[in-house]
């Protein structure tokens, strides 16, 4: 039997919360402005292919091929923005008088993906799943060889996080933050299986292929910002610009292989290969800043502190196995091939910056600025080859086993290597 699957599923969207040219003026409460977006895509693939064929006394023939292709893409951001207004606060009560500029992203892809192969003869199956957060859609040949090669021809089209406020003024009787939160998942479970059994009195070949080329890639700027001549005044709390980038990628990709034979002579080759290749792109900004262009940023905290604050701690958790067992048993001959291959490239690149441009701070009890790379990546890759040949004449046995994992943060192929961590003042004045 022979089957194929393809699955494309795309989502593009955004959530967007602006407030421009406005004037607002709170006696009591809080004062939000707020954009999440929580774009799921859930794929499910469960392929079986059997065939039963042949005869145990010799003749017929017995073949199951099964293709399975799935492509995943998420491009959906979140942005809010206060932009050439004024927003006035005057509750001092603890817990009121805020001001809270909130952009989130908890975007996700899950993808199952299994495909079995089952027969008597030749069981051949193979898996090509791709899933992308900020990347353009292409077609399957490109990302094979993007996956394979590490050639980045998809081009990337990240998704922004972004929470602003521009050219504003804003006077606060409670804490000010502005926070831009990317907590993008793509989660990968991907398993191809090849099992070929056969019994005969007459001769005996069996042929089992397992292989799955997968890639996952995600593509994200976070920022949090006060810039373009804004004018902030914060009372009895602190001033928080936070940006922060938590992405995580979970690859576990699977090829289980067996090829069985019985016969007077007899032959089993089986070959099983797992490949991922795992990227985060990932920038993350928190700054008070304004262009040349523009006046200065003025900031006043009374009874507080300025706190801007920049952290990347995206994770990689990526497990690539590949095993392959040949078994073979023959009355006179017997001859047993196994080869077992996984391989794995997981890489984490970007920036991650705080800062204070053309500001200001005319009052504050304190001021920090901070930037923090927590970036991880955890691998895993196990190849196991076993070769069994038993048989009263000439009965040679293979096998071959290959794990190769490339793990880096900060890539000697990307423009920006290395990873830049900045914390920094320029053209501003703390008092």
């Amino acid at each position: 039997g022979v089957s194929g699957q393809v699955s494309m599923n795309e989502v593009k969207g955004g959530a967007t919360a602006t407030v421009d040219k406005a004037t607002i003026t709170a006696e009591t409460g809080n004062v939000s402005i707020s954009a999440t977006e929580d774009s799921t895509l859930n794929a499910v693939i469960d392929s079986v292919t059997k065939s039963d064929g042949g005869s145990t006394f010799g003749g017929g023939a017995s073949l199951a091929a099964s293709g399975v292709v799935a492509t995943n893409l998420v491009n959906s951001s979140a942005e809010a923005t206060l932009s050439n207004s004024s927003v006035t606060t005057q509750d001092a009560v603890t817990d009121s008088g805020k001001v809270a500029i909130e952009a989130k992203n908890t975007s996700e892809i899950n993808a199952n993906i299994k495909n079995s192969v089952e027969s008597s003869g030749s069981s051949v199956g193979v898996t090509l799943a791709y899933n992308t957060v900020g990347y353009e859609s292409q077609n399957v040949l490109f990302n094979t060889v993007d996956a394979l090669l590490g050639t980045d021809i998809n081009n990337s089209q990240p998704v922004n996080v972004h929470a602003s406020i521009q050219d504003s003024e804003v006077q606060s009787a409670g804490a000010l933050s502005v926070s831009a939160n990317s907590e993008v998942t793509i989660d990968a479970q991907i398993e191809t299986s090849a099992t070929t059994v056969d019994v005969s009195a007459d001769d005996s070949d069996t042929v089992s292929v397992g292989g799955n080329i997968t890639m996952n890639k995600t593509a994200v700027r976070t920022a949090a910002t006060i810039e373009e001549a804004s004018e902030i005044t914060v009372q009895n709390d602190d001033l928080r610009v936070q940006a922060k980038d938590t992405s995580t990628i979970t690859s576990n990709v699977q090829a289980p292989v067996l090829a069985a034979s019985v016969g007077d002579k007899s032959t089993a080759v089986a070959v099983g290969l797992s490949t991922a290749r795992n990227n985060i792109d990932s920038d993350v900004d928190a700054s008070i800043r304004s262009s040349s262009g523009s006046d200065k940023n003025s900031v006043s905290v009374t009874n507080g502190s300025v706190l801007v604050e920049a952290e990347q701690a995206s994770t990689i958790e990526s497990t690539a196995a590949a095993s392959a067992i040949g078994i073979s048993a023959g009355a006179s001959s017997s001859k047993a091939f196994s080869g077992g291959g996984a391989i794995a490239n997981n890489t984490i690149a970007g920036s991650t910056k705080a800062s204070l441009e053309r500001s200001d701070i005319t009052e504050s009890d304190s001021v920090s600025l901070s930037a923090k790379d927590a970036a991880t990546i955890n691998a895993t890759v196990e190849s196991a080859a076993v070769a069994v040949a038993v048989g009263s004449g000439t009965t040679p046995a293979i096998a071959i086993g290959i794990s190769v994992a490339t793990n880096e943060i900060g890539n000697d192929d990307d423009s920006r290597n290395p990873v830049e961590v900045k914390a920094y003042t320029k053209d501003s004045n703390i008092e």
